[in-house]
């Protein structure tokens, strides 16, 4: 009777080892952003994507949190600007997506000193109709005019679609 109770207890756990180690088969909202691949690196922008795996064809949202390492005037030229791309030095899939930092629909009112910080929500981007197995999404803020980077953050995305046209990450 001993011998049968530790066979059946060392089958339970063999059994539960083998189903917590088979992977689940939808991953969602694990698009990680890090720091951009620079030299000099500027500071990593907080990013948070909605939807979360992005869609191809499908608009995505995104919002951005970060704080000044540089005063910026209202006159500056800042552009927040999100790229699609295989490698930082390769040409994007698509037209890079830009908009205004500064002063529009009250979000940020500029100028803003060093070390204040800042939130831009709402922001709609479009989705090229296809995206590669693998690609990268870049978010930048840029004085256009300077080129001088306020942040940047960087994701490195593995994709594949299901049947039904949704998105997810890879395994």
């Amino acid at each position: 009777m001993h011998q049968s109770f530790l066979f059946l207890f060392f089958l339970l756990t063999a059994t539960i080892s083998v189903i917590d180690a088979v992977p689940h088969r939808l991953r969602r909202g694990t698009t990680v952003f890090t720091q951009c691949p620079y030299e000099n690196p500027p500071p990593v922008l907080e990013v948070a994507i909605t939807p979360d795996p992005i869609a191809p064809g499908r608009p995505f949202y995104f919002a951005v949190n970060g704080t000044t390492v540089a005063d910026i005037d209202a006159s500056d030229d800042v552009q927040i600007g999100v790229l699609f791309g295989t490698d930082p030095k390769a040409r994007p899939l698509t037209t890079p997506f830009t908009t205004a930092f500064c002063n529009v629909d009250g979000n940020i009112a500029c100028p803003l000193k060093a070390g204040t910080s800042y939130s831009r929500t709402g922001l709609s981007v479009p989705t090229p109709q296809t995206l590669p197995p693998s690609f990268q999404l870049f978010v930048t803020i840029v004085n256009v005019r300077t080129k001088f980077v306020h942040g940047c953050a960087l994701a490195n995305v593995e994709t594949q679609l299901l049947a039904d046209g949704v998105l997810i990450e890879r395994f």
